[in-house]
This record gives structure tokens, sequence and C-alpha cells, in this order.
């Protein structure tokens, strides 16, 4: 019923839309400040990832773990591992909406600073 970071998960109205990705993160890559709009689950085939949010709160997954995504909130993966990550995710949104938008640059420069 919550996301990792305990917020309430809604659905979106509309039409409903499941994606499914295989998203992979090489050795030292992050998946640069995002956000996703819709409810996504995530299930860690390789690797280790370590999601940071804007607050600074993090949450680090290892291969075999599940987790609720973060919904409408700036969040950066990163490949803390010794392999490249892969997870599988899966979205449920609306047809024709976006699931994920990335930050505007000042977001990135925060974490930078």
């Amino acid at each position: 019923s919550t996301s990792w970071n305990n917020n309430q998960i809604e659905y979106p109205q509309g039409k409903a839309e499941i994606t499914g990705l295989l998203v992979e993160v090489a050795r030292g890559k992050e998946t640069g400040w995002h956000s996703h709009s819709v409810p996504s689950f995530a299930y860690m085939l390789e690797g280790v990832l370590e999601v940071r949010l804007q607050d600074g709160s993090t949450k680090r997954i290892k291969a075999g773990e599940a987790l609720a995504e973060v919904i409408n909130t700036w969040h950066n993966g990163r490949n803390i591992g010794n392999t490249p990550v892969k997870i599988i995710v899966f979205y449920t949104g609306i047809s024709g909406a976006a699931i994920s938008a990335k930050a505007p640059a000042s977001i990135g420069d925060k974490e930078k600073k």
C-alpha cells in the first residue's frame, strides 16, 4: 500500500496501461535524476543499486529483492556494485501518459554540492 519511502500508492484514473522494462545500469553509472508519476514495482535481477532521494535518504537494492518505487519524487539510482545492474520494472500507468520524467538540471546540481 506504500512505496519504499512510505508514501501512499494511488493508481491513476483513465485507461490502464502496464509497461514492463528491463533497465540496465553499467558498473559505476547512474540513472540520472528522474521521477515517476505512476506507481511502479521493481525486481532486481543482478547487481546493487543505491537510490537517493532529494532529501538525502537512500535505499539499497540487491539481486533478488523487490520494491514499490517512489512516486512523484525526484530520485537517482547509482550502480555501487562490481557488476552491471539489471532490474525489471512494471509501471501501472494510463494510456498515452509518460511513465517518467527527467529532472531539471538544477535537481542534479544540488546533489553535486
